[in-house]
C-alpha cells in the first residue's frame, strides 16, 4: 500500500518512503533526566582488560618491550587482539544492562 502512494504523503502523522515530510501537529518536548546517565562501557572493558584477557596484555606489553629495545616496528596486531578479547568478554555484560 505505501508503496503507491506518492512522495511526502502523511499519514497518521508518519512520513512514507522515508522522504522528509512536515507536520504541523507536532509539538517541541523538553525531556529532563532525573539524574546524570553514566556509561558503563568503559569501566566494563577495563574490567574485562585487566581479568579475563591477561594473556593479550601479557602478549602485548612482551612486544612493547621488545619494541623499545630493538626501536623498530609496532604492536598494532597485539593491542587489537587484547582489544577484541575485552570486546568478546564486554558485549554479553553490556548487553545484560540493556535489557533492565
Amino acid at each position: 500500500q505505501w508503496q503507491t502512494a506518492p512522495p511526502f504523503q502523511q499519514r497518521d502523522n508518519h512520513c512514507l518512503l522515508l522522504l522528509p515530510c512536515v507536520s504541523l501537529r507536532l509539538q517541541p518536548t523538553t525531556v529532563i533526566m532525573p539524574e546524570e546517565v553514566v556509561d558503563p562501557m568503559p569501566r566494563l572493558r577495563k574490567e574485562c582488560m585487566e581479568t579475563q584477557c591477561m594473556t593479550g596484555k601479557e602478549n602485548y606489553n612482551a612486544c612493547v618491550d621488545r619494541i623499545t629495545k630493538n626501536k623498530f616496528g609496532d604492536c598494532e596486531a597485539w593491542y587489537h587482539d587484547w582489544l577484541k578479547c575485552a570486546d568478546k568478554c564486554l558485549a554479553p555484560k553490556l548487553f545484560a544492562l540493556t535489557k533492565e
